[in-house]
This record gives C-alpha cells, structure tokens and sequence, in this order.
C-alpha cells in the first residue's frame, strides 16, 4: 500500500490527483510483454514503476517518497 501525505490538503474543498505520464516514466508499455508489471519479484519491469508510487521493490528494502499523487483545488 502507498502511504500518501498531501500537504495543506482540505478534503472538503480539494480533489486528489494522479499523474499517469509519470507513473509509467520508465515503464516500456511497448516491449511487446503482454502483462507488463504484475509484481512479480522477477519482473524488472516493475522496479520504475514502484519507485514513483513511493514502494519498494525487489530487494530495495527503502523506496523514494511517491511523485505520483498531490493535492488539488478543486474547480
């Protein structure tokens, strides 16, 4: 599970938002792999992806914080 704090975030006047292009930077959805990043320990593939949502991966027991999610206001 990704463990999100957004700062200066009001649920009651903000939205969260998720940054698809930079979820898959790194990721190469075109590599031909059918299932690309299914987790598997074995699925290096993975490792770009986990990193930006801030989780770690394989035998890095530390990951970065997420770059994935942020706070918002909404319209």
């Amino acid at each position: 599970r990704v463990a999100v704090t957004l700062t200066d975030f009001d649920p009651r006047q903000d939205r969260i938002v998720i940054d698809l292009m930079r979820l898959t930077e790194g990721v190469d959805l075109d590599d031909g792999t059918g299932s690309d990043c299914s987790s598997g320990p074995d699925e290096l593939t993975c490792a770009a992806a986990f990193a930006t949502l801030g989780l770690p991966f394989g035998p890095v027991a530390d990951a970065p914080p997420q770059r994935v999610f942020r706070g918002e206001r909404a319209p």
